[in-house]
């Protein structure tokens, strides 16, 4: 889930690689109220989730 929020950040040009970023998740996806973990992201996670295949 973070590699595609990252990548779609990019493709919109919204993405700033310096910054940190705080993402909320949780499962199962789509079912509100599931939310049960959060991850802050910082530069050298976001190049490592950007070149993640």
């Amino acid at each position: 889930m973070i590699h595609k929020m990252l990548k779609i950040l990019e493709q919109r040009g919204e993405l700033n690689k310096e910054g940190l970023y705080v993402s909320t998740c949780g499962y199962p996806v789509g079912m509100p109220g599931s939310t049960n973990s959060i991850k802050i992201t910082n530069k050298d996670e976001i190049e490592y989730y950007l070149n993640y295949r």
